[in-house]
């Protein structure tokens, strides 16, 4: 079992490393008051850490068709 230490509002990405999953996230205490904003946030952060990337693709994709 992994155990991930919660202490501010950041969260593991895709890659692995720990990131502020909002703005100043590192600099805000995750407690038990606020853990719902947390999951809240790190599920947005999870649901769209790779949109740019696949923006990206999606445009290099397209215009290569034409």
């Amino acid at each position: 079992m992994q155990v991930i230490p919660l202490e501010s509002f950041e969260g593991q990405s895709a890659d692995g490393q720990f990131v502020p999953i909002v703005a100043g996230g590192s600099s805000v205490p995750l407690t038990f008051g606020n853990r719902r904003a947390y999951v809240d946030c790190a599920i947005q952060f999870r649901l769209h850490e790779m949109d740019l990337q696949v923006c990206r693709f999606f445009r290099s994709g397209v215009a290569h068709s034409a």
